[in-house]
């Protein structure tokens, strides 16, 4: 690399390499390569103090420095690597952020009901999901969800079982059904890993669920002092909380809302499953799951930690949304979540808000 002064009358004018650069005439902007190769390169009498400005380096005159670095292994050398490198992922990344700030990653939630065992109040198995009827039913809906060709698919299950949904993706990609009838029985595999496998999807599906810390033993997966306090809080207010059949005999507003859409529910049971799912992703059906399952706690201050009960459903969705964005990555253009359409409302309401997001409703998905 060669630095010399093209004119000694002007001090401001430089050549590097062949390239005449000036200052404004406080700084001299150097334009320089890394030259890839083991020789010697010397910079003498430049200018000091190096300032940088994301892809250039700004040299102010009136100082000297002596920079000697022999091939990529000198200490020197590495250090300007290192700030280039950072500065110009400064300037890209920034870019790119301007560059798509209208291209949203488009986040579609099917609300589903559980297609086997559930610890639910009111579970919603569906009958003869086996039968060859059924089956062909899922089909059609995994065609229709394949329409829209998410990047990955995330569902509710928790993700400390992700090997082993790998395992029954691997598996299925062979043709295998899952060993576990309550596995088979599952809309993880029904609609998400058969899905995947019709998009050849190298996920599979992803486990984003969370599950408060005294449901299911999680308090053995505590990461830090906050899930344990939040353990022993959480047992506080489940001490207090009713059956929901106390609940509702005490709640007549929430135990007509239960009924009302439990008398809906019924009705949709000569339907195919993409038109149940149909109806169970409308507006209707999805603000009054939410109503029954989150807000109708605080209706009468239930046993006096009404918006304790309400809350813990606002923190379990939080933490699913938490999992569902650490997933997301910067060449996602569509995502998918299958979840409980108990879940529905609180994940759409935080996504909307979300600059970088726009919500696809399960209804607008499946016609």
């Amino acid at each position: 690399m060669r630095l010399r002064r093209m004119n000694p009358k002007e001090s401001h004018v430089y050549s590097i390499n062949g390239f005449s650069v000036y200052n404004d005439p406080n700084r001299v902007a150097c334009f320089s390569c890394f030259l890839w190769t083991r020789h010697r390169v010397v910079l003498k009498n430049i200018d000091a103090s190096v300032q940088t400005n994301r892809s250039a380096l700004y040299i102010p005159r009136n100082y000297s420095l002596c920079l000697v670095y022999e091939g990529l292994c000198g200490e020197i050398l590495n250090l300007f690597v290192v700030k280039i490198f950072y500065l110009l992922l400064l300037f890209f990344s920034g870019y790119l952020v301007q560059g798509q700030s209208h291209d949203k990653i488009k986040v579609a939630i099917l609300g589903t009901f559980h297609f086997g065992e559930t610890t639910d109040y009111k579970g919603g198995e569906v009958e003869g999901l086996l039968t060859p009827s059924r089956q062909k039913e899922l089909d059609e809906l995994t065609d229709q969800l394949a329409k829209y060709y998410p990047d990955k698919i995330f569902v509710e299950n928790t993700p400390d079982t992700q090997r082993y949904w790998d395992k029954v993706y691997s598996d299925w990609l062979r043709g295998i059904k899952p060993t576990n009838p309550s596995s088979e029985k599952n809309e993880v595999f029904q609609v998400g890993i058969k899905l995947a496998k019709k998009l050849n999807n190298k996920f599979g599906v992803i486990c984003v669920n969370y599950m408060h810390p005294e449901m299911d033993g999680q308090l053995r997966r505590a990461r830090h002092r906050a899930d344990s306090l939040y353990y022993f809080y959480s047992q506080a207010v489940n001490a207090r909380t009713p059956t929901y059949d106390a609940f509702f005999k005490h709640n007549p507003i929430a135990k007509r809302a239960f009924d009302d859409f439990m008398s809906r529910y019924n009705s949709w049971e000569g339907l195919s499953i993409t038109q149940q799912l149909i109806r169970m992703n409308e507006k209707e059906s999805i603000a009054s799951l939410h109503y029954i399952n989150v807000m109708a706690w605080m209706d009468q201050n239930t046993n006096g930690v009404g918006a304790e009960l309400t809350s813990k459903e606002y923190y379990r969705n939080a933490r699913i949304l938490q999992n569902i964005l650490g997933k997301i990555g910067p060449f996602d253009k569509k995502v998918l979540v299958i979840i409980g359409a108990g879940h529905v409302k609180i994940l759409q309401d935080m996504l909307e808000s979300h600059p970088f997001f726009e919500v696809v409703t399960g209804e607008q998905l499946l016609k």
